[in-house]
């Protein structure tokens, strides 16, 4: 694959005043972006990576994130910027030096780049790193025309912009992925001052509040969760986060106290997570049937419920209080004292499935 150069194969459309080539002038209100169907009809990108440049450090610190933005206007939107994540705290150092922060906008991205932008880590880290390992090779960047922010080279569409300091303005309402939509809130302001895009571009959008909202982010949480339990609970079968703010985690308890520390490892390792129900390795997390089994069976709500107060959460959870705090509780929902003295559970021995040929019943196996 040849090197790609400097904004090769797209048209670029600056917003400084006029454009530089009368042939490239867009007005970024009469782009073709989708509404989101809401009580207030508002247009969003529901489908970017976000990348940004923070001072000249080596490597430069260009955490991406998914994320969506409102339109407005010609040339200034809003941006919401999660409370606590590392774009927001990118946003907040910069602001305190009363500086805007360059950032860019790629929309049309492959899967492993939307994948590698999703990836929980430290805020030092680097996920274009990420990116490239999931490719097997290095990523292909080009820097922005109007910043010094490197965006993937073949990607379908990019807004270059700044987020500015000291400055907010009403978005909303929104979709979420909650499957709720939220009201108008104070949202940060972006001035947008280039577009590129490759010719005949695709525009790529989800659909909110839906699974393919969730699907994506769920698998680099599930890691982030992983790799958070398993440091304090080495005998870890298990993690899934089947819906919004819940993570689900089978152990095998090896002694007690296992299940409370599992539960405190996943509450304190994402700011989105709100609930955590632990399990024996008996039991498939990935079977809804099963856990709620386990939480009936296994579980007193006086002795096996942990509720933490006080603590900070997401602010797209639409029963968080005004200030910001929220309550998150886990659940154990392991056999006590413990799985091998517990009741046993009743199953059909194996000898008699052996004798069985379901297929005469027009049945599958078991």
């Amino acid at each position: 694959m040849p090197r790609p150069t400097r904004c090769s194969g797209r048209t670029c459309a600056r917003w400084s005043g006029r454009s530089r080539r009368r042939s490239c002038q867009q007005d970024r209100s009469r782009t073709s972006f989708a509404r989101v169907r809401t009580s207030i009809c508002t247009r969003y990108l529901r489908s970017s990576t976000t990348r940004a440049t923070v001072g000249r450090t080596s490597p430069p610190r260009s955490p991406s994130h998914a994320i969506r933005k409102t339109t407005s206007g010609t040339n200034r939107t809003s941006i919401h910027l999660t409370t606590g994540k590392h774009l927001w705290e990118f946003q907040r150092r910069a602001e305190a030096k009363a500086q805007p922060l360059p950032v860019a906008f790629a929309i049309g991205v492959h899967p492993a780049i939307a994948l590698g932008a999703l990836a929980i880590g430290s805020i030092d880290e680097d996920e274009r790193a990420i990116m490239g390992g999931l490719f097997g090779e290095p990523l292909e960047l080009v820097k922005c025309e109007t910043s010094d922010v490197l965006v993937p080279a073949h990607a379908e569409l990019v807004i270059e912009a700044e987020i500015l300091p000291h400055e907010r303005v009403a978005e909303g309402p929104f979709g979420e992925f909650t499957g709720y939509s939220l009201g108008e809130r104070q949202r940060e302001v972006v001035r947008v001052n280039a577009i590129t895009h490759r010719a005949g571009a695709y525009f790529q959008d989800i659909a909110v509040a839906h699974l393919d909202h969730l699907l994506l982010s769920t698998i680099p949480m599930e890691a982030n969760l992983y790799r958070a339990v398993r440091s304090m609970v080495p005998s870890l079968r298990a993690v899934r986060v089947p819906a919004p703010f819940t993570c689900y985690v089978s152990i095998e308890q090896r002694i007690p106290g296992q299940a409370k520390n599992a539960i405190m490892a996943v509450l304190g390792a994402d700011l989105y997570m709100k609930r955590v129900v632990v399990v024996d390795h008996d039991v498939d997390v990935f079977d809804d049937r099963q856990m709620t089994w386990a939480i009936a069976t296994r579980c007193q709500p006086d002795r096996d419920v942990t509720i933490v107060t006080h603590a900070r959460g997401s602010d797209l959870d639409p029963s968080t209080p005004e200030d910001g705090y929220t309550a998150k509780w886990g659940v154990d929902a392991t056999a006590k004292p413990a799985l091998a003295s517990y009741t046993p559970r009743h199953r059909v021995p194996h000898d008699v499935w052996a004798r069985i040929n379901l297929a005469d019943f027009g049945l599958g196996q078991p």
